[in-house]
């Protein structure tokens, strides 16, 4: 990727030299902290947000769940998908900033009821919250219940990730100690400040 090489680039594996100069690349991630920062150094950045519970249903409904249908072979219109069940696999069975992970929880859902129909069961023709969890077994992430701030201890925040936000609940509690702070995790330099920060301002009232 050295635009200096690019029209001399030799492919040591199939021993051919190809002229790369008009070549474009195009590359795509979910999170850069985990790419390597010479590569990194050389790419062109551009941030995609991510997408939103409504829109990921409209995804779900416009794409996925039309051609999940189709390639598990039944017919069209034979089996709904309603909102609210899509905004439960959505909810409860995926944490991505994408859609990925929908498609293949959709398709899950949708082959469980094609095998229904292929052994002459009882199939329906919408899925409902029972054919979601017969599917994708219990959920695998369950949304945090507001907590107001009247709660003695407890405080609100809010925590970030590739995948998403949510919100954090952060309890304390007195013991007996020294009046050292211990830090434990991998937490990043803005956090240890912020926890420092925090020590010094209970000590100073």
């Amino acid at each position: 990727m050295d635009p200096e090489q690019n029209t001399t680039f030799y492919d040591n594996y199939v021993e051919i030299e190809y002229d790369l100069s008009k070549v474009l690349f195009i590359a795509t991630a979910n999170s850069m902290n985990s790419i390597q920062p010479a590569l990194l150094d050389r790419l062109e950045i551009i941030n995609i947000s991510v997408y939103t519970i409504e829109e990921k249903v409209h995804i779900a409904q416009k794409a996925f769940s039309d051609q999940a249908t189709r390639t598990h072979g039944l017919k069209a219109g034979q089996l709904a998908i309603p909102q609210p069940m899509l905004k439960l696999i959505i909810e409860q069975y995926t944490w991505e900033s994408g859609v990925r992970t929908l498609e293949k929880c959709i398709a899950s859902v949708v082959r469980s009821i094609a095998k229904m129909v292929a052994m002459d069961e009882n199939a329906p023709s919408k899925v409902t919250e029972t054919h979601v969890r017969k599917a994708l077994g219990a959920p695998r992430f369950i949304l945090d219940k507001l907590i107001n701030n009247e709660t003695a201890g407890v405080v609100t925040g809010l925590g970030w990730s590739p995948n998403g936000g949510s919100v954090l609940f952060i309890e304390s509690s007195i013991s007996l100690g020294s009046g050292k702070l211990a830090l434990t995790g991998n937490l990043g330099d803005v956090m240890k400040e912020s926890a420092v920060i925090a020590l010094a301002y209970l000590k100073a009232r």
